[in-house]
């Protein structure tokens, strides 16, 4: 019955008209991240993201991004600055990794990158991170603040994108269809 629906609707959340993710279609994962004998945490950096919509949902990664950071004896004294290649982006739907790249959402004919500058970084009383920061995107500079943890050398963050403050996200249909925020998780490695 869905499958019959999604054609019809064509406003799926990031989508526009894209065609309904077929069975074969598979999420490359993303690049291997050599991690120090003995670290516990996952041995992969990655970018991933949930476009979110009162319809469906799209799990997403980018597959081409570097994350620096420079080294320091707290991570409250490291700084950080990622920079993504918005032209990598892969979802569960082709149709939607090419609708993604258009004006309406990254535009990347004129803003191929995304980047993200850290300025102060805080411990907090629970022992979790945060990590304040501007964020550019498409033209737009805001800023922004992640929470994060720390395992090892592997930090965990996680931002809820204000879409409509970058100026991301088509809401012809109205604001019911595509959801402000979306999801944003970092894991990466402190080199």
């Amino acid at each position: 019955m869905l499958k019959k629906l999604i054609p019809a609707l064509c406003i799926l959340s990031f989508t526009a008209c894209a065609p309904a993710p077929k069975t074969d279609d598979v999420m490359e994962p993303a690049p291997a991240v050599e991690v120090p004998a003995g670290d516990q945490a996952m041995a992969t950096e990655t970018i991933t993201f949930v476009g979110k919509s009162s319809i469906v949902d799209h799990p997403g990664h980018f597959m081409k991004f570097t994350i620096a950071t420079t080294p320091a004896a707290a991570f409250e004294e490291t700084s950080i600055t990622a920079t993504i290649d918005l032209t990598s982006v892969m979802t569960d739907s082709q149709g939607l990794d090419g609708h993604l790249q258009r004006e309406d959402f990254f535009n990347t004919a004129v803003y191929p990158k995304a980047t993200f500058v850290s300025k102060n970084i805080t411990k907090n009383a629970d022992g979790t991170y945060t990590i304040e920061g501007e964020m550019t995107l498409k033209g737009v500079t805001k800023s922004a603040s992640f929470s994060a943890t720390v395992e090892g050398n592997v930090v965990r963050a996680h931002y809820d994108l204000p879409r409509r403050d970058f100026g991301v996200g088509n809401d012809s249909y109205g604001n019911k269809l595509l959801d402000p925020l979306v999801p944003v998780d970092v894991t990466f490695t402190l080199k």
